[in-house]
């Protein structure tokens, strides 16, 4: 039988073999709806087509949904660089909002607190909302959405899917994205972009840093990263082959127990002269069997003339236990006006920063940026050390965003005692 098979308006998942305990599998399905006559009924990043992208929460790292007419007012992605979580971590999920109409739009967004989480002390269940305000034409936004995984006694079993849903209520939109818990993850996988944002016809790129978390080797498995609806490949290093699917896929013949490694692509976003849905990029990497370890997602926005320009950097990799770590954010005013910027992060596993622990949310204004000029903020971590040193070839990524430039950058270390 085939995996998956459409019959009578139903679709059947077939799984292959057995389900092992605590093993998950990935499915997905893009479905059509056909428009009726002399109306226009709500679409999928398409201005002309009518789509709706029906895929199980469970199933894949990210939902975009677009809700409006044959030209969408507002598209929205949900993003999370945490797959899997361990129990007693923070993750972190991104809303991106884009205004693709020729009017402002006032936007709240309304969730719940996903189960086997907890945020700011809310409990599972408990409704939350954040209002962005007006998003201006051609503007992009973003909001971070922070739960913490319960442990302990709470712990959710292994293999416990926590799911965010977000929706934006007037407009009968929502989005929703899943990570997997891990009590020891087999591997890590993030994905980091240093630039933001990227322009009409422009270059931009990606790094992806893997870690094998087990005492075995991994072999034969493979790192998969879809290219984005509308940019094209330029280039990867590491082996990275363009195949079926606009899908770029690396082999890695077999990567050491606690070993990390890292490979690059690089992209072209479409051209255009008019507002665009942010680029949704995701990973993964599956071992030999085509299981999924580990996967990460991102959403970059897309600008014709960006006011800003953004860059994350770091003169620290490797990094030591006990080590300080400082990553530098360099903003560039492209405007002819003075910009307000204002940084928002998280602080990042197996880090402090002056004394909070990781996963606590920090900001920073660096106020008006004059016309033209540049300014740079210093963002500083203490590698944990001692009884809470990370295990070797450990991870440490910030993620840094200006939600109202709609900008987020990210930038990857690797710990080395």
């Amino acid at each position: 039988m085939e995996p998956i098979r459409y019959h009578n308006g139903t679709c059947t998942f077939a799984l292959a073999g057995s389900a092992a305990v605590g093993v998950d599998e990935n499915y997905h399905s893009l479905i059509a709806a056909k428009a009726p006559p002399k109306r226009r009924t709500n679409g999928w990043w398409s201005s002309t087509n009518v789509h709706l992208a029906a895929l199980l929460l469970f199933f894949l790292p990210f939902v975009c949904v677009v809700t409006g007419t044959s030209a969408p007012a507002l598209s929205y992605a949900l993003t999370t660089t945490v797959d899997p979580a361990v129990p007693g971590q923070g993750i972190q999920f991104t809303v991106t909002v884009t205004n693709l109409s020729s009017a402002s739009q006032y936007v709240a967004l309304s969730y719940h607190v996903p189960q086997f989480t907890t945020s700011s002390g809310y409990p599972a269940g408990t409704a939350l909302s954040y209002s962005m305000g007006y998003v201006a034409v051609g503007a992009t936004q973003v909001v971070s959405l922070d739960f913490k995984i319960l442990s302990g006694t709470q712990a959710p079993p292994n293999g416990s899917l926590v799911t965010l849903v977000v929706s934006d209520q007037a407009r009968s939109a929502s989005v929703s994205s899943s990570a997997t818990v891990r009590s020891v993850p087999a591997a890590v996988l993030e994905l980091s972009t240093g630039q933001s944002p990227v322009t009409s016809g422009g270059s931009f790129s990606y790094t992806l840093a893997y870690h094998n978390g087990t005492t075995s080797a991994l072999s034969n498995a493979e790192l998969s990263f879809p290219v984005p609806a509308g940019a094209s490949f330029v280039s990867a290093d590491g082996g990275g082959v363009l195949g079926a699917g606009e899908v770029v896929r690396w082999t890695l013949s077999s990567v050491a127990a606690g070993a990390t490694g890292e490979i690059n692509i690089k992209l072209k976003a479409p051209s255009t002269t008019v507002a665009h849905g942010p680029l949704v990029v995701e990973a993964a990497l599956r071992n030999s069997a085509g299981q999924i370890l580990a996967q990460t997602s991102d959403a970059k926005a897309m600008y014709v003339t960006p006011a800003l320009s953004y860059a994350l950097t770091t003169t620290a990799n490797p990094v030591r236990p006990g080590q300080g770590i400082q990553f530098t954010v360099t903003v560039t005013n492209l405007s002819s006006v003075p910009q307000y910027v204002a940084l928002y992060y998280d602080v990042p596993q197996f880090t402090t920063s002056s004394g909070y622990p990781a996963g606590t949310a920090l900001s920073y204004s660096i106020g008006y940026v004059a016309a033209g000029a540049t300014q740079v903020a210093n963002l500083k971590f203490t590698v944990l050390s001692g009884t809470q040193m990370p295990p070797n070839g450990s991870l440490i990524t910030p993620v840094v965003s200006d939600r109202a430039h709609g900008a987020v950058v990210s930038e990857s270390v690797r710990v080395q005692e």
